[in-house]
C-alpha cells in the first residue's frame, strides 16, 4: 500500500474502526485486519499496550503471513517479546489474540477458543505439499486456506474438522491416503474429513483411516447430499469430529453436524 498523508492516515482509521467491510475495499486486507488486531489487544490488554506498540504488532504479523504463509502463535510471541522486552506470557496473551482476531478464532469477549497454538497456514498442491499439514502438532488450531479450521488433540490427531464448502477440487495426496489407510484396520483407506470436491486439503491433516465400504458408501452418499445443496445455491457448513477410543489413530465413529 502506498505511504499516505496524516489526513489520509486519519481518514482511513475513521473508517477502519467504524466499517471493517468498507475498510477492506477501499484499503485492502492489510489496513482491516490491522483494525481487528488492536481491538483484540484492547480487549486483553487494553491501556497496558501502547498505541504505537499496536500499529507494530499488526503490520509485523501482516508481513509475516504474507512472507510465509505459516504463522503460529509460539512464534508470534516469541517475536514480541524479543521486539519489546515484555515478559512471556504478556507475550503470548497478544499473540494468541492477535491471530485469532484474523484467523476468527476470538470471541466477542476477547478470549481464546481453546488454550491451543493457532497455525495460520495454506494447503499445498502434488509437488508442493504442506509439511506442517503433514505432520500436525499436537494440540494446535489450523485456520487453513481461510475458510477450513482444524484442531488436533494432545496425540496430534485431528479431532476436528470445519468450515464453509465450496465447489472446488483440490489435488489428491495419494501417498498420505495410503499412508493413513495403512494406520487402521484390515479394508481400511485413508478418508478425507473434508473431500477434495470441496477443497479439502490432500496433507495428512485432513485424512483419518477410515473403512473403505464406509468411505465409498454412506459418507459418499452424505458429500453427494452436499454437492447438490451447493449446487441449489445453498451455504453448507460443516463440522466433522472424529470419536477416538484411548491412544488409537482410527477413529471409532464420527460426530457430523450440518447447518445449511
Amino acid at each position: 500500500m502506498e505511504d499516505l498523508s496524516l489526513k489520509q492516515q486519519q481518514e482511513m482509521i475513521a473508517v477502519c474502526a467504524t466499517n471493517p467491510a468498507a475498510c477492506k475495499e477501499k484499503y485492502g486486507d492489510i489496513p482491516a485486519k490491522g483494525m481487528l488486531v488492536r481491538e483484540a489487544i484492547d480487549r486483553v490488554l487494553g491501556a497496558d499496550v501502547p498505541s504505537a506498540m499496536k500499529n507494530d504488532m499488526s503490520s509485523l504479523l501482516a508481513q509475516q503471513i504474507e512472507a510465509e504463509g505459516v504463522v503460529t502463535s509460539t512464534e508470534f510471541a516469541s517475536q514480541i517479546q524479543n521486539c519489546y522486552g515484555i515478559d512471556k506470557q504478556q507475550a503470548e496473551i497478544l499473540a494468541v489474540a492477535a491471530l485469532g482476531a484474523v484467523t476468527g478464532g476470538m470471541r466477542k469477549s476477547g478470549t481464546s477458543t481453546a488454550s491451543k497454538n493457532i497455525v495460520v497456514v495454506d494447503s499445498g498442491k502434488k509437488g508442493a505439499w504442506n509439511q506442517a499439514m503433514n505432520k500436525p502438532e499436537p494440540n494446535t488450531v489450523y485456520k487453513v486456506d481461510g475458510n477450513k479450521t482444524f484442531q488436533t488433540d494432545a496425540l496430534g490427531r485431528t479431532s476436528s474438522a470445519e468450515g464453509i464448502l465450496v465447489a472446488s477440487k483440490s489435488d489428491r495426496n495419494t501417498y498420505q491416503q495410503c499412508k493413513a489407510g495403512k494406520c487402521g484396520s484390515s479394508g481400511d483407506e485413508g478418508g478425507h474429513l473434508i473431500a477434495s470436491i470441496f477443497n479439502g486439503p490432500g496433507e495428512k491433516l485432513n485424512l483419518v483411516p477410515m473403512d473403505g465400504n464406509l468411505n465409498k458408501g454412506v459418507w459418499k452418499q452424505m458429500e453427494n447430499t452436499w454437492a447438490n445443496a451447493l449446487k441449489d445455491g445453498k451455504q453448507v457448513n460443516v463440522k466433522i469430529e472424529p470419536v477416538y477410543t484411548g491412544e488409537n489413530k482410527r477413529p471409532d465413529s464420527f460426530s457430523v453436524t450440518i447447518l445449511y
